[in-house]
């Protein structure tokens, strides 16, 4: 009865064993671990793909209703009917080139004022960033003139020893 219990005890064991192996190995437990490794700018360029994609699924889309729409119209020279099918293809397809066009158009003005926002900002951080630097060279220089020493200057400006050190080898000499 004890080997019989033992032996049952080894088994059970060893398809475990086996079990966990078949887990790590698992394409579940690989995206699990892959999905707790990703960085950020991983996850960013998995939505820019997926955006490229969906963009060119759409333009291939538009490439086949315009072949279709050609199609038609080579088809319909020769009848009256034809040319009347040819007439409407040819609006349908002049119409949806204009509002793509149109939906170009807008999306790059967006972007254009996005990006002249963006460097307009950074202009008027940079001209308020200089003229901050300016004033402490300014006050740095009246005081090295007055003769102050170094530690003076860095507390009564509440700046480093070291910005005082370089402000005065940079700027003064």
């Amino acid at each position: 009865m004890t080997v019989l219990l033992l032996t049952i005890g080894v088994i059970l064991i060893a398809l475990n064993i086996v079990a966990i192996k078949k887990e790590k190995g698992s394409f579940k437990y690989t995206l699990d671990n892959t999905e707790n490794d990703m960085q950020d700018f991983q996850v960013e360029i998995g939505k820019l793909r997926k955006e490229i994609g969906e963009t060119v699924l759409d333009l291939q889309k538009e490439i086949e209703d315009i072949k279709n729409s050609l199609q038609i119209i080579q088809n319909s020279d020769s009848h009256e009917e034809g040319k009347k099918e040819k007439e409407v293809v040819e609006d349908t397809i002049k119409n949806h080139s204009d509002e793509n066009y149109k939906e170009n158009i807008q999306y790059n003005e967006e972007e254009n004022n996005k990006e002249n926002k963006k460097e307009e900002d950074n202009e008027e951080e940079n001209k308020a960033v200089a003229k901050g630097n300016s004033v402490k060279i300014e006050q740095v220089g009246n005081m090295i003139d007055s003769g102050m020493t170094i530690e003076e200057i860095s507390k009564k400006l509440n700046i480093g020893k070291g910005e005082v050190l370089l402000i005065k080898e940079l700027y003064l000499k």
